[in-house]
This record gives C-alpha cells, structure tokens and sequence, in this order.
C-alpha cells in the first residue's frame, strides 16, 4: 500500500509541476512532467487492472516483462532528473521565503518518492536475474511448510533452499510472467519442500523441450 500512495502522490506533483511549468511558458519542462504523470497513469492500469502483458519466457531480462516496471521506471527516473533542477530553480529565484519552505518540502518528498520508486524497481530486477524464476501457487504445488494467499514468485537456486516471495497487498502487473511485488508489500523466506518440487519439474521440462 505504501507503494501505491507514493505513485499517487507522485502523480499529483507531476500533474501541479506540469500546469504551473505551463503557465509560466515553461513548455518543455512541462511536457516532461506531465509525461512522467501520463506514464505513472498508465503503469496504474496496466499494472493494477490486469491489462494482459507480454510473456517473455526465457529473456534475457525477464524483469521487464511486466510492462507495468517499465512505465514506472519512467516515472521514478523522470522524478530524479526533474526534483533537483526543481529545488535548483527555488535556489536560485528569490521571492516569500515561508511558501518557499513547504513548497521545498512538498519537493524533498517527491524526492524521496522517486527514490522509493526506484529502489522497489532495482529489488524486483535484481530478484529477476535469473531465468530460474516465475509464479507458482505454493498451495497446489503440495508445499506445506510454508504458506502463501496466493500464487508467489519463486526463484530456484542451485545449491541453496529456493526463495518465494509472497504477497501482502496489491500485486502490480499479475497478468505478466513477471508480477511487480514493491518492498515492503511481501514475505520473503526459503524453503527446502518447494525446491524439491519444482527440480523435477523443471528437469523434464527442459528434458521435453530438447
């Protein structure tokens, strides 16, 4: 949920920063801001309402497969490029310094959101650096030691227990093959069982595939 309440909150910075940018004949500056908002919007529907996504078993990045990390890569990218040429600009312009103050805070905080954004983004890449990796539902595999509501993303490691991530709130892009769960919204452990359920199963997959 935090995560959501900081692309919203987002969202309304982008759009306020885009219309003022606008009013003062700040074209381009504007045009960014309301691209970064347009893309943050767009991640919203795609990634909360089930818009089907590409399937790209077996990429190379198979973290981008879920289009909704893409869109809000743009979001969080465009926040850090364009927050400190904001702050920059309240530096340099003079004028009442008390509704400077909560102006400056209002962009430290979206500072921090773009920050957000992008850590939960390099989490969920870095989870998916591996093509030993997908969606699986703990449940109706058999696993017992562990429980999850729901399908779980899952990551097998050689010679180690496999990691499953397990959802707490809203899961962003469930249609792709590579769902978006932002930190701290899952539970994350290990489990032996799960690993010696899916070895087999992946060895005569590929063992099909040849």
């Amino acid at each position: 949920m935090q995560f959501l309440v900081t692309v919203l909150f987002l969202l309304w910075f982008h759009h306020v920063a885009a219309l003022r940018a606008c009013r003062r004949a700040r074209y381009v500056t504007g045009v960014a801001h309301f691209a970064a908002a347009l893309a943050g919007a767009s991640a919203g529907i795609i990634g909360l309402y089930g818009v089907p996504a590409v399937q790209t078993l077996g990429a190379p990045w198979p973290g981008i497969a879920n289009p909704a990390v893409c869109l809000l890569g743009v979001l969080g990218a465009a926040t850090l490029v364009l927050v400190p040429l904001k702050l920059a600009g309240y530096g340099a312009a003079g004028g009442d310094r008390s509704r400077l103050g909560w102006r400056q805070g209002l962009v430290l905080w979206a500072l921090l959101g773009g920050l957000y954004v992008c850590a939960c983004l390099a989490d969920h890449l870095a989870f998916f650096a591996t093509r030993r990796v997908g969606v699986a539902d703990l449940r109706a595999l058999g696993v017992s030691d562990r429980r999850c509501d729901g399908p779980a993303l899952v990551r097998l490691e050689p010679g180690h227990a496999a990691r499953y991530r397990c959802p707490r709130s809203i899961v962003w892009g469930g249609a792709s093959s590579a769902p978006l769960l932002p930190w701290p919204s899952y539970a994350e452990g290990q489990s032996r069982l799960l690993d010696a359920v899916l070895g087999p199963l992946r060895a005569n997959a590929g063992a099909a595939q040849r």
